[in-house]
């Protein structure tokens, strides 16, 4: 799904993401995207299971978060 950029859709304050995910194999990819660049956040799963979120914090810079590798198992929900 896609959403335009609209004022309706802009966050001012905080945020709760909740995401159900199924993977039966170690890839990785984007959950949850918002924006692209240094304009976005995004929730990811990373190829080593450790889901985590990412926010540029500069143009050169992230900001990021992890749960710890194999917090969320493969092959549940």
């Amino acid at each position: 799904m896609s959403l335009p950029n609209n004022a309706d859709f802009q966050i001012t304050s905080s945020l709760t993401l909740s995401a159900w995910t199924w993977s039966d194999t170690a890839t990785s990819g984007r959950i949850i995207t918002k924006g692209t660049g240094t304009r976005g956040w995004e929730l990811t799963r990373e190829s080593d299971g450790r889901y985590g979120i990412l926010i540029p914090a500069s143009s050169s810079s992230l900001i990021s978060c992890y749960a710890p590798a194999g917090a969320v198992p493969l092959g549940v929900w």
